[in-house]
Formats: structure tokens, C-alpha cells, sequence
């Protein structure tokens, strides 16, 4: 981290204490609760996690896929769109 964004960093947390405790608790929380990442497998070998279905790609399945292969799950994401048009659902940027 570079000195001047430290001390930026200092002065908003001095300023706002409730929000430096915030930040520094979900940091904490983050730490304890998020998932190893599961090893990286050899494409063609026996699969050995468990395997997930997800049925669209959009904000919600993206994100659930995300979760499910930190928790070591073995994810296909199934979409009706072409990879040209993008994942996302209705957040998706459509170019006209």
C-alpha cells in the first residue's frame, strides 16, 4: 500500500470510527467463513466432486455457480443465449 493512500486511509478511519469497526469486522468475518478453493483437477481424470447444474446465467446463477466452486463443486452453467450475447440476465450490456 502506498503512504499517501494509508494515510488517507488513517484519517477516514479516525473520522469515522463506527465504519473503521464495520469494515474491520466483516473483514474478520470474511476471513473465518470464506471457503479454500478446491485444488485444480487434471481435465479427463475420474471426477471426484460432487457435480452441480445451474440453469441460467444470470446475476443469480452466476453468482451460485461462484459459491457452489468454492465449496468444491464441480459447476456447468447451462444458458439459452449464444456466448456473443454475454452472461448476465437482464444486467447484461445489449449492444443495438
Amino acid at each position: 500500500m502506498y503512504p499517501a493512500m494509508a494515510e488517507s486511509n488513517l484519517v477516514f478511519f479516525l473520522r469515522n470510527p463506527l465504519m473503521g469497526l464495520y469494515i474491520g469486522f466483516q473483514k474478520i468475518l470474511d476471513w473465518i467463513f470464506s471457503p479454500t478453493p478446491p485444488p485444480p483437477s487434471k481435465r479427463g481424470a475420474e471426477l471426484s466432486r460432487p457435480r452441480i447444474a445451474v440453469i441460467g446465467a444470470g446475476l443469480t446463477g452466476v453468482s451460485s455457480a461462484a459459491h457452489c466452486v468454492g465449496h468444491g463443486f464441480d459447476v456447468k452453467i447451462f444458458e439459452a443465449r449464444s456466448k456473443e450475447e454475454g452472461l448476465g440476465g437482464v444486467w447484461s450490456v445489449r449492444s443495438i
